[in-house]
């Protein structure tokens, strides 16, 4: 949820740098249009936008697709500084990756982070995870001096049921307390950092070794530290380090 603030309401990942404006619907009639738009795409809406589906998913990773009710077409940049969305798969494995000025989301399989980031994120478990890396002084990422690290594979509540397709639970949430997958990896950040894992309740549970060389600090992420919050305060010199 922290994250979340971060990255939506400090607008830690700025909205993507302009938008385009595409009407589904004509003057023939509103109702009748979209009736039939729904008929011919069986519900996928983004064909509508014209094209296939994948050519539509990578438009939306660079710029905004907004539909309109009528004849609104139309294109409009956004000047700043603006969100880069990645999204690509190999032999089977996709990673997503969305990157802003104060935050940066991955999302995909272990196996592609290393080569991905150039190896600045290292995954070694387990085989599908969430990583968030978010400045909570609303700050940019290389001036922040706290940074918020989540890491998490499957995260379910205890009792949660899938559907055969696992496309939903329906009614099936199942009750506290929330089971999670905790990441062994690696992580590596310019700077001196100290970093302590959280607990459940938000509030420091163990200290984390950050090892440093050559100007970088490497945090090591670890499911010892039953943990998917790792908190990371800037070091002032090489005494505050741990």
């Amino acid at each position: 949820m922290r994250a979340g603030a971060a990255i939506f309401r400090d607008v830690d990942i700025a909205p993507l740098g302009g938008f385009i404006i595409r009407s589904w619907t004509g003057p023939a009639g509103i109702l009748p249009t979209l009736a039939k738009l729904h008929l011919k795409y069986d519900g996928d809406m983004l064909r509508a936008f014209g094209g296939q589906p994948e050519t539509t998913i990578r438009e939306m990773l660079k710029i905004q697709l907004v539909p309109a009710i009528g004849n609104r077409d139309g294109h409009r940049d956004v000047f700043g500084p603006a969100a880069k969305l990645e999204w690509s798969v190999e032999d089977g494995k996709g990673l997503f990756c969305a990157s802003g000025r104060g935050a940066q989301v991955y999302v995909g399989h272990a196996g592609r982070f290393k080569a991905d980031t150039q190896g600045k994120i290292v995954v070694i478990g387990p085989s599908f995870v969430a990583l968030t890396v978010t400045a909570l002084d609303e700050k940019w990422l290389d001036k922040s001096q706290k940074i918020l690290v989540t890491a998490c594979g499957r995260c379910e509540n205890t009792g949660m049921k899938f559907s055969e397709d696992r496309r939903t639970v329906g009614t099936n949430w199942g009750s506290p307390p929330v089971q999670i997958e905790a990441v062994e990896g690696s992580l590596r950040l310019d700077g001196r950092w100290i970093c302590r894992a959280l607990g459940p309740d938000g509030l420091p549970k163990h200290d984390v070794v950050v090892s440093t060389e050559a100007g970088q600090s490497l945090l090591k992420l670890s499911p010892e530290y039953g943990t998917m919050w790792y908190l990371l305060t800037r070091a002032a010199n090489t005494d505050e380090q741990r």
